[in-house]
């Protein structure tokens, strides 16, 4: 049986060899750490291999890869059961669309913007009307040109789900429509009157 101290000689003269071909020969590169695995053997009684340790983290590899996709899968699976019960939510709760009645709704401003003779005003002169005829400082105005949409369920919760456009339009003066901020309040002026705009 060869002895430990015969297989450090060995060694010794397998290293001597390679070191001696040069640091890119072909048998040098083909037995990268190799050697290191050779004399972890001898001193510590071990049988391991460079391939023994390509095998196991190959397959290492391999579980980490089914487990990922279990994941996935199982990811996929909760998602579709989220959207089912969401949708179920949604039916049970019954949604639907709302509109504060001290504010301006829909309907009316769709009546003022699709009529033929109504124009929409700039920024600027939407700004003018309002300082003629209600006494604020242009310089302080904010034009806006959406307001919230909301929707209401059946225990009267209240969500806001986008916003609806609304530029400033004017047909008459006494049919036009503008919202604005002020010092940190908003505002709708609708047909001549200024009213608090409730968000």
């Amino acid at each position: 049986m060869v002895t430990k101290e015969q297989e450090r000689k060995a060694l010794e003269q397998i290293t001597n060899i390679i070191a001696a071909l040069g640091s890119d020969s072909y048998i040098g590169t083909a037995l990268e750490g190799c050697l290191e695995i050779a004399a972890d053997n001898i001193e510590n009684d071990f049988a391991c291999s460079m391939k023994d340790r390509y095998e196991t983290e190959l397959n290492r590899a391999e579980s980490l890869q089914k487990e990922a996709n279990r994941l996935f899968l199982e990811n996929q699976n909760i998602k579709k059961e989220l959207e089912r019960i969401t949708e179920k939510l949604e039916k049970e709760l019954e949604w639907k669309d709302y509109t504060d009645d001290r504010n301006v709704n829909q309907a009316e401003y769709q009546e003022l913007a699709e009529n033929s003779e109504t124009v929409f005003l700039s920024d600027q002169k939407a700004k003018q009307v309002i300082s003629d005829w209600f006494g604020f400082s242009t310089e302080k105005i904010t034009i806006r040109h959406e307001v919230e949409k909301w929707e209401i369920n059946r225990h009267h919760q209240l969500r806001e789900v986008g916003k609806i456009e609304r530029k400033p339009a004017y047909n008459s003066t006494d049919w036009y429509y503008i919202r604005f901020d002020c010092c940190g309040v908003s505002y709708e002026v609708w047909n001549d009157d200024l009213r608090l705009y409730i968000c």
